[in-house]
């Protein structure tokens, strides 16, 4: 059966210590092979709670959205890096569900960390991944991120992306059945931000297995590129009811790991009022308040923040200030005054 190595969006940052970048790299590995019983019961109740009839079922959306969920992980493989003509062989192998994931140091010079020349940064460097003994090798980026300047953090579903997450049907089959479309105007607004500097982290609750997918309507939207933090989930995660809860952990746990790495950038939140992002923003803001410049909640009509859900994040952010739109007109001017017309691209 054929093997599928998938690696994901990712950053490099300075290491404090010395001359050396830090490579956060990430993947998964994969093998087609035919679904168990078991997978084939979960797969039957997922269609039973999407409504589904055979002609969904048979549309190319819905077959390229569930593949990466019956696939089976590939564990126990050894994944080696190439850049350039170095190669180097990761610690860890892959996981049981095919993840893998390794933090790796390398000087700038094997990186060919680019030099800033005229207010220009070229941020991302590609790289092969292959295995110990098979003949596959995939291709994926890696965006080197400078010790100072702004990173844009954006979650993706109903803040660049209509999913409906506070409708479990709809959620399921904007997830399994329908195009993906994107928030009018949010596409060329990230792409002003980006043309003043800043660089963007897409860190959502999605699972990983929609990676492909997500990075296909990030390329078609012409959403800026940047690196992806996503979730892991299992197919029986959404049967047992518990995908709405499991999209609440760990996102905060990431944006967390990203500001302590880069503690001289600055940060700009940016989700709905959809599930939870106020609340992990603000305790987010209330930690890292010189890092976190702004907090942009997109105000959903179908759940508002209003009443005593806004008293708290708004007091719990202070000093960081907090804006609410509805359309990205209104935050299109926030981040900079009208006599600094770009972000800090400092070293």
């Amino acid at each position: 059966m054929p093997l599928q190595l998938d690696i994901f969006p990712s950053i490099a940052y300075q290491h404090p210590r010395g001359e050396t970048w830090r490579l956060m790299l990430q993947g998964r590995l994969t093998r087609q092979a035919p679904p168990s019983i078991g997978k084939r019961w979960l797969l039957h109740q997922l269609l039973r709670s999407l409504k589904a009839n055979q002609r969904d079922i048979d549309q190319q959306c819905f077959q390229e959205r569930i593949g990466p969920f019956l696939r089976k992980g590939e564990a126990g493989q050894r994944i080696f890096l190439r850049i350039g003509s170095h190669t180097l062989r990761l610690k860890r192998r892959t996981r049981g569900n095919g993840l893998f994931a390794s933090k790796i140091d390398l000087p700038a010079s094997i990186l060919q960390i680019p030099g800033e020349e005229a207010g220009t940064w070229h941020p991302s460097i590609t790289i092969d991944c292959s295995l110990e003994e098979e003949a596959i090798t995939a291709r994926g980026k890696i965006f080197l991120i400078p010790p100072r300047g702004t990173s844009i953090v954006t979650d993706i579903d109903d803040t660049i992306k209509d999913t409906r997450v506070t409708d479990r049907k709809e959620l399921l089959a904007q997830t399994f059945l329908r195009p993906f479309e994107p928030i009018d105007g949010m596409a060329s607004l990230y792409r002003m931000w980006s043309d003043q500097g800043a660089l963007f982290h897409y860190v959502s609750s999605s699972p990983w297995q929609l990676f492909q997918p997500l990075e296909a309507f990030l390329e078609a939207s012409q959403f800026p590129s940047g690196s992806m933090h996503l979730r892991w989930f299992q197919l029986r995660d959404e049967i047992f009811k518990r995908w709405r809860l499991l999209r609440r952990k760990s996102k905060g746990g990431i944006i967390a790991g990203m500001i302590d790495r880069m503690p001289q950038r600055k940060f700009v939140l940016i989700g709905d009022s959809g599930e939870r992002d106020p609340e992990i923003y603000a305790k987010l803001a209330s930690k890292y308040p010189y890092q976190v410049r702004h907090v942009l909640i997109r105000d959903l009509p179908q759940r508002p923040m209003e009443g005593e859900r806004l008293r708290r994040v708004l007091h719990r952010c202070q000093p960081v200030p907090v804006k609410l739109f509805r359309h990205p007109d209104e935050i299109a001017k926030i981040l900079y005054p009208e006599d600094d017309r770009s972000f800090d691209r400092s070293f």
